[in-house]
């Protein structure tokens, strides 16, 4: 109903502005009718001689304006904002009736310059005086009216606030924006419970553009907000009504982050994709349910491609990867949701060098969510090439090597080439898995088979599915196939004429201190031999071993090394050469522990505490602890034979730390237990102590407000001790036999427990 009376009243206003504004007159004619008045004061009129009134203002500077009408019971007002050429900006009637209090207000935000205020009446508006006021607040963070077409647009800066008004129901505001790098723009509007704000940006001359709408209802809180990555340009944002949002103030921003790892609209087909480099993270939106995001990257070489897309709890996309052309899909997932997913979806695929196209679009829920993804790459020839799902398109392959793929899909077949130029054995060698299995197919290269087996599944499965066949002169075909839950299983398979090589966690090597290390080399075949080097090659042998029935081949080594490094180790099955080397890591062994000589602690009194540690080898590093195990401080790595640690406090009381050493190449050692005095105990005032001269019997110091514990020590003018006592209670009466007969001094310290002598307190005593 409201809407309805504002159209009528818009309607009704034009037509009155049609008759004044619109008729042959100078453009300035109702200024030099108009009175002219300040902003931010109270004026007040009457439309008792007159059908209307006009009044002038200058604006010296850009601002909002707020027109301000003093409503009334009996009688009401239209008042109308326009330019000094007739364009009607603002124009409302006030309310009226018995309930009407206070102002009528409506805010509009306008450039510096002269602007006309014209009231007439509505209602009994000739009847009484009116009261109003042109309010005006300066600032460059608002909307300037005229902006109601693109070419009229206000420009705005990035990252600043800004605030505007809907006028009427078709008002629309434009504001035009600059980008000055590639990077992500967020559009964020303020809610708000009662409206609802339409913003459209557009791009590419206008031609594209993306729309939404705020939220509002009881809930509404917070802002809207869209990110759209684009390109460095100029683009041009569109706010209008959406919903009740006529003069109803509205308040937004454009975040703007610059960076190549964002998407760049338009991306919306092969043609547009954006170019993105491997390895590398980007993020990007989907704006609307049609909306498909392309990015082009190129293979340098041979390699394997991981797809790696960010999951979200409540959105799903869909991921597709084309040959540059599109002419050939080489795969397509969807990303996991719900309330428990984490991490990435990541799928892999063996490629050749060459350029491709990865798509992204909605499959659940993921409009405006923003997305994350990169191209993960690694090169080398021992990858399957996709596709390779026949005999005239295998990858070719060589003997003794990994070769690594997967299974892309149910109808997915993967085929490998190899020469044999010699008659000789061949193991065909795949691992186990306990999710998934894959069977093998070997073909002779009229296409005869020579033989097939599947790898075994299941909870308990370890090791590798081997055939050996003894095959002559000629090519050959390797076909593996998905058996069971094995598309998007990654798998590796050899062929071997050579002993497959360790892999680095079968081997385990203990670096003992005192006593000979260890080295064990798990998952062997019963008599396998494995030998132990000190280098990649060359070198010493250092020990060698047989496995047993258990796989297992376990060796002592006199000495490995004191500090951290490598040995090198291979394996030789029977009837086959010996592998190659496989370098192993091993840790160094436990250093030797810090001797108290060594260290020297200052436990000063007022100012930070210092740790000295002497006797130090390069890049050894210091560490403390604690009592309770604590680290409290540890040494930069040495550059000399010593080192020194800070401690803001570590006791007013003596007490003790404990301290490690970690030797370049070697672990942490066992903790020292370095003890440490207290500080010096605060001296007495004078006002603690009382001094007695007693003629006739023995002399007292009176001490007070100490505590239980606190020794007290007297000294005579010469520093000659002549009494001490431990305090029982708070109070400490020490007796002496005579002090003088004549009036003198004494000096009196404190020792609190743990602490140190406090310095000499000077009394003075009387005569007797």
């Amino acid at each position: 109903m409201l809407k309805v009376r504002k159209i009528l009243i818009a309607a009704l206003v034009m037509i009155v502005l049609g008759g004044n504004f619109l008729v042959a007159r100078p453009a300035l004619a109702y200024g030099e009718q108009a009175t002219p008045i300040s902003v931010n004061k109270l004026y007040d009129g009457s439309l008792q001689n007159s059908s209307e009134k006009y009044y002038t203002f200058t604006l010296t500077s850009d601002g909002v304006v707020t027109l301000s009408m003093l409503r009334n019971i009996n009688s009401s007002w239209y008042t109308v904002l326009s330019d000094t050429n007739g364009n009607s900006i603002e124009y409302f009637s006030t309310a009226y009736g018995t309930t009407a209090a206070g102002y009528e207000e409506r805010q509009v935000g306008l450039p510096k310059g002269t602007y006309i205020v014209r009231v007439s009446n509505n209602y009994n508006g000739y009847t009484a005086p009116f009261r109003f006021q042109v309010k005006f607040t300066a600032g460059s963070n608002y909307e300037k009216e005229q902006n109601n077409t693109a070419e009229t647009a206000n420009p705005i800066l990035l990252n600043t606030s800004y605030k505007g008004a809907i006028q009427y129901s078709s008002d629309n505001d434009y504001y035009v924006f600059t980008t000055p790098a590639d990077g992500n723009v967020t559009i964020s509007t303020k809610r708000n419970q009662k409206s609802s704000w339409g913003i459209t940006l557009y791009y590419d001359d206008l031609k594209k553009s993306q729309y939404f709408d705020t939220g509002y209802g009881t809930t509404a809180t917070g802002y809207e907000e869209r990110q759209y990555g684009l390109p460095k340009g100029t683009y041009i944002i569109k706010v209008n009504n959406s919903n009740s949002a006529e003069d109803i103030g509205y308040d937004f921003q454009v975040k703007f982050t610059a960076g190549s790892q964002y998407e760049k609209e338009q991306n919306d087909s092969f043609e547009f994709a954006n170019l993105i480099q491997l390895n590398k993270s980007y993020n990007g939106v989907i704006n609307d349910y049609y909306d498909k995001d392309h990015y082009v990257f190129t293979v340098p070489n041979d390699g394997n491609i991981t797809l790696s897309m960010k999951r979200d709890t409540k959105a799903s996309w869909y991921v597709s990867l084309y040959s540059i052309d599109g002419g050939k899909l080489y795969k397509t997932f969807s990303t996991a949701y719900g309330s428990t997913v984490t991490g990435y979806d990541e799928k892999q695929i063996g490629l050749p060098k060459g350029t491709y196209i990865v798509r992204i679009q909605n499959q659940t829920s993921s409009e405006d969510i923003p997305y994350q993804f990169q191209v993960k790459y690694s090169a080398g020839s021992y990858f399957e090439k996709e596709g390779n799902n026949s005999f005239q398109t295998a990858t070719p392959a060589v003997l003794n090597a990994v070769y690594k793929g997967v299974i892309q899909d149910y109808s997915d077949t993967d085929a490998y080439s190899f020469t044999i130029t010699k008659t000789q054995q061949v193991r065909v060698s795949i691992p186990r898995k306990q999710g998934a299995s894959w069977s093998v197919y070997l073909y002779n290269e009229t296409g005869n088979s020579i033989g097939s087996f599947s790898t075994a599944y299941g909870s308990t499965v370890t090791g590798n599915e081997e055939r050996t066949y003894a095959l002559e002169p000629g090519i050959y075909y390797l076909s593996i196939n998905r058996n069971y839950e094995a598309i998007d299983v990654p798998y590796e398979f050899g062929l071997w004429t050579t002993t497959p090589m360790l892999a680095p966690n079968q081997v385990t090597v203990k670096n003992n201190k005192g006593t000979s290390d260890s080295i064990t080399v798990n998952g062997l075949g019963t008599g396998d031999v494995v030998k132990v080097y000190n280098a990649s090659s060359g070198g010493t042998l250092l020990k060698s071993g047989t496995a047993a029935s258990t796989g297992v081949a376990a060796m002592s080594v006199t000495q490995v090394g004191q500090k951290s490094g490598k040995i090198y180790v291979t394996v030789t099955k029977s009837g086959w050469k010996e592998s190659a080397r496989t370098a192993v890591e091993f840790i160094g062994e436990q250093s030797n522990p810090i001797v108290t000589s060594q260290v020297k602690i200052e436990n000063n009194k007022g100012k930070a505490d210092v740790m000295t540690i002497s006797s130090l080898g390069n890049s050894d590093v210091v560490k403390v602890y604690n009592t309770s195990g604590k680290l409290i401080g540890a040494s930069m790595p040495a550059e000399g034979s010593q080192s020194v640690i800070a401690f803001v406090q570590l006791g007013q009381t003596a007490g003790k730390v404990y301290a490690t050493i970690t030797r370049a190449g070697m672990t942490e050692s066992t903790k020292t237990a370095i003890s440490f005095v207290g500080e010096q105990t605060n001296p007495l005032a004078v006002s603690q102590i009382v001094v007695t001269n007693n003629k006739g019997k023995a002399d007292t110091v009176t001490v007070s407000s100490i505590q239980i514990g606190d020794k007290i020590t007297i000294f005579d003018a010469n520093g000659k001790q002549i009494a001490s006592v431990t305090a029982t209670t708070t109070k400490a009466i020490t007796s002496v036999t005579q002090l003088g007969i004549s009036a003198g001094n004494v000096y009196v310290t404190l020792t609190r427990t743990g602490m140190v002598m406090s310095g000499k307190t000077k009394v003075s005593y009387k005569a007797e």
